[in-house]
């Protein structure tokens, strides 16, 4: 099917995909960048509702930021700072994503960013 095509059958649907809110062009990455050059966003914008989100940010973690990275076993990782592990933001974003969740009810899709925890 052509991207017109696909418009068509799409028009006046509201097909709502979550997207990190650093592949929207948003400046909410760790060291105060975004993402939004390294997908076809526009494309993707066309044929979708998109809803960013940023853990990160949503516990509070400020723009710029000290990085955090997932570590431990896999069925259990920890959310730490990369530079200081014993500040540890797994309860804070486990809590974040139990209040989003809900809210998340109506979305059909996600596209996360590469290597983000």
């Amino acid at each position: 099917m052509t991207p017109a095509e696909l418009q068509r059958v799409l028009a006046g649907r509201s097909i709502r995909v979550a997207a990190s809110e650093c592949l929207l062009g948003r400046s909410v990455r760790w060291n105060g960048e975004h993402n939004g050059d390294v997908w076809p966003r526009h494309r993707v914008e066309q044929l979708f509702t998109l809803v960013g989100l940023c853990p990160e940010v949503g516990i509070g973690m400020g723009v710029p930021r000290d990085p955090i990275q997932l570590v431990g076993k896999a069925s259990a990782p920890r959310a730490v700072a990369a530079e200081n592990p014993e500040l540890d933001y797994t309860d804070r974003l486990q809590a974040y994503a139990c209040e989003v969740a809900s809210t998340l009810a109506g979305v059909h899709g996600y596209i996360f960013a590469d290597r983000s925890p």
